[in-house]
């Protein structure tokens, strides 16, 4: 991460904790029922506002899971790649005379 992505998010991170507070405490809020007004709920800010940790996470690293996917596909194209050029290369004889016919056109001096 670059010196100016990281100091804008600790300036983002800082703004929005400074906010909060070192400790912020829970307020209890008080709210009316719609059906009937006598009967009143209590609600701490931080069981109503705290989100799942899983879609937390999850909207965090979206970049992760798409780079796994991304990977992923490539191992499992290789590994088919790979079969068959095995597979070809036990049932016919098409590899080696490419190999042959490399060989004697590189010139190579082994």
């Amino acid at each position: 991460m670059g010196k100016k992505k990281n100091k804008k998010f600790k300036q983002s991170y800082h703004s929005t904790d400074s906010n909060s507070g070192a400790m912020a405490q829970p307020t209890s809020i008080t709210m009316n029922n719609s059906s009937t007004a006598s009967s009143t709920e209590k609600i701490t800010p931080t069981e109503s506002a705290k989100p799942d940790l899983e879609t937390e996470l999850t909207a965090k690293y979206a970049y992760v899971r798409k780079d796994v996917l991304k990977l992923g596909i490539v191992i499992a194209s290789l590994a088919i790649i790979f079969t068959g050029i095995y597979i070809i290369g036990q049932k016919t004889t098409v590899l080696a005379n490419v190999g042959d016919w490399i060989y004697k056109i590189g010139n190579f001096q082994i």
